[in-house]
């Protein structure tokens, strides 16, 4: 009697649940050295620029850029597993340019709030190049995408807006507390 060995599902590719597994069609070379030739360029110019012309963006571009490479790989190679760290780097970068450049002057809850709603913006593209590109809805990062979005948009805002985080911050740790007993009371 032999039994079949299951194969273990690809964690940049997973498939749902309901469905048997495939292994993706691989990325092909070309496409791989399309994506990691044209990283390569913009790197090099963007640090040949920062050596002539001393701007100081290298610092401020390089996680954005690094995102961006990150989607356009899983973009080109159908790979929604890439989307997700190109999304997350692309919003903590964006964040830090926004903060470090146009947005310097806003006081500091206001500056930490640009940077979460930025942050959010980048949880929230994994969803929109998903369904864009790949015609396959990926909804969980919208969870921690609001979320940000929503806390960040309350700093900026100020005021009433951050009294209801603030208020928040104290709710969120008892809603815990009252679904743990739920699930706890519901097994018996």
């Amino acid at each position: 009697m032999t039994t079949s060995i299951p194969e273990i599902p690809d964690p940049i590719n997973p498939t749902p649940s309901n469905t048997p597994y495939t292994p993706a069609a691989p990325c092909s070379g070309v496409r791989r050295g399309m994506v990691g030739g044209t990283v390569l360029i913009v790197l090099g110019l963007l640090i040949f620029a920062e050596q002539v012309f001393r701007t100081h963006l290298t610092g401020l571009l390089f996680l954005p850029l690094l995102g961006a490479a990150f989607l356009a790989w899983g973009i080109l190679c159908q790979r929604y597993g890439l989307l997700i760290p190109g999304g997350i780097l692309l919003g903590v970068g964006a964040g830090s340019f926004l903060v470090d450049g146009p947005f310097h002057y806003l006081a500091d809850p206001a500056r930490g709030g640009v940077f979460l709603v930025a942050f959010g913006a980048g949880w929230l593209l994994i969803t929109l190049v998903s369904l864009a590109v790949m015609r396959r809805l990926i909804w969980w990062p919208l969870i921690p995408g609001g979320l940000f979005a929503l806390i960040g948009s309350a700093m900026v805002i100020g005021g009433p807006a951050m009294a209801l985080v603030n208020l928040t911050n104290v709710v969120w740790p008892l809603a815990l507390v009252a679904i743990g007993l739920s699930l706890i009371l519901r097994r018996r």
